[in-house]
């Protein structure tokens, strides 16, 4: 997913671009992910630990 570039963040990025005032979406920067394919999985692990490895 992170390789499609513009093919997939254009369109995002338009639909960001056309938020009317009010819109929490407006001044928000899409880009595409430093971690590769594995920025899911490092997020996942990110939460988890910061959860306390326990899923509380």
């Amino acid at each position: 997913m992170s390789q499609a570039g513009d093919l997939l963040l254009g369109p995002v990025r338009d639909a960001f671009n056309a938020c009317q005032p009010g819109c929490p979406a407006i001044g928000v920067r899409v880009v595409r992910a430093e971690g590769g394919d594995d920025a899911g999985l490092k997020g996942a692990a990110a939460l988890w630990q910061e959860m306390g490895s326990g899923g509380r």
